[in-house]
């Protein structure tokens, strides 16, 4: 995740001149459901035990802003709009392994702001990814030398060697419910470490080719497709789709006047999100011609971008600072004021539901007098302009050091 992240503002700042990094206007930023459900009874209703007669309440959430334990969480409708957080009581040392030093723990968040306390996360490791079936999380070690797969609802683990060796590398299940997991490769002095799968138990299932004719060698990262089917890898010349099994099955060259972009994630079955210096493009898994999501005469660094019923927000970068834009009709954008979110902090998306965006909000490298020192998971309307905190600042203090949005 982070890994990631670093590496797109990277690209999205290649070439875009930043006249400063300085304040100014406001940074737009970025538990258990309660429910029984009885056993059931062979007694007549009228003859059997008080205590034994089934109960006929649905699986229910725990209200906003209040907090229950692992043996609340009601499985069966977890899922869309769901958050899965690792929080930390304070702030983890960055400066040195971050999360690896500090005892952290996992929460559980339903869509109405309840939060479920699941435990201790395994130590040192990182949160990285959430399976597509909700019951397991992906973590992995300071030095990405290995990956916990953790059950969440047995606590059970199972510590995978991988071999990787850049720090907490962004691990993710494969889609669409997390059978396996993908580890991506690393651009060294010597070439690119192949992207590989490895099954749940820690066999090594498919090394991905790291050269391919028309696009060049591949720089280790990749997004998968919803489905699962297809991966696209970013290489020296553009996106390189590859099937599930190894196999190349489309060259997409850098959409025009670019030479270099890094792929975002899959905006739909059908496209995919670049982020190129100083703009998004939308590039059609088919071969079709791509299409611009933000506009040459508004560049900015570029980073994701969102949809929502009432429009398209975007998330742009500079100084290792991020905020939200709204994205405007042709293809401008406006920075957007969130509330609580003061001059200094900044603010990452994690995805959308509904029509709010979960989002982040962290110290940024934009420093100044109201610079946040704590940070918090929050929902945010944009429509409304409302932020509901579910996390870390303002709810329970701490330090929320990964988050994952149910599906994204």
């Amino acid at each position: 995740m982070a890994n990631r992240r670093s590496a797109l503002i990277a690209v999205a700042l290649l070439g875009l001149a930043v006249s400063g990094c300085g304040g100014g206007s406001p940074s737009a930023s970025k538990s258990k459901t309660a429910g029984t459900i009885g056993a059931g009874s062979s007694l007549p209703p009228s003859t059997a035990p008080a205590s034994s007669v089934p109960s006929t309440a649905a699986p229910t959430m725990l209200p906003a802003a209040t907090q229950g334990s692992a043996g609340e969480v009601p499985w069966s409708i977890v899922g869309s709009g769901w958050l899965l957080a690792q929080w930390s009581a304070s702030n983890p040392d960055a400066s040195a392994s971050g999360t690896a030093t500090s005892t952290s723990t996992l929460f559980l968040i339903d869509p109405e702001g309840g939060r479920y306390d699941l435990g201790l996360a395994p130590s040192a490791t990182q949160l990285s990814d959430w399976s597509g079936d909700g019951h397991r999380a992906l973590l992995v070690s300071s030095d990405s030398s290995s990956a916990t797969v953790l059950d969440l609802q047995t606590d059970s683990t199972n510590s995978i060697s991988i071999g990787a060796q850049q720090p907490f590398a962004d691990l993710d299940f494969t889609r669409p419910t997390g059978q396996a997991f993908i580890v991506p490769g690393m651009s060294q002095e010597s070439g690119t470490t192949p992207i590989q799968r490895f099954s749940l138990a820690g066999s090594l299932q498919q090394s991905y080719p790291t050269t391919f004719p028309e696009a060049g060698s591949s720089d280790g990262s990749y997004v998968e497709s919803p489905d699962g089917a297809d991966l696209a890898l970013d290489t020296r010349n553009g996106l390189e789709l590859v099937s599930n099994g190894g196999q190349p099955v489309a060259f997409l060259p850098f959409p025009p006047g670019q030479s270099t972009c890094s792929v975002v994630r899959w905006w739909n079955a059908d496209e995919m999100l670049d982020s190129c210096p100083s703009q998004l493009w939308l590039v059609p898994a088919s071969g079709s011609s791509p299409t611009p999501l933000t506009s040459a005469a508004s560049p900015g660094a570029y980073l994701d971008a969102w949809s929502l019923p009432e429009g398209t927000y975007v998330e742009e970068g500079a100084c290792g600072t991020t905020w939200l834009d709204n994205l405007n009709a042709d293809g401008s954008t406006n920075r957007l004021a969130v509330p609580n979110t003061p001059t200094g902090g900044s603010v990452a998306g994690l995805g959308a539901f509904g029509n709010q965006l979960a989002i982040t909000l962290t110290p940024g490298c934009d420093t100044g007098s109201a610079a946040p020192t704590s940070n918090s998971l929050s929902w945010y309307d944009p429509a409304t302009d409302v932020v509901t905190p579910l996390l870390g600042s303002r709810v329970n203090g701490g330090w929320v050091d990964q988050a994952v949005l149910f599906g994204s």
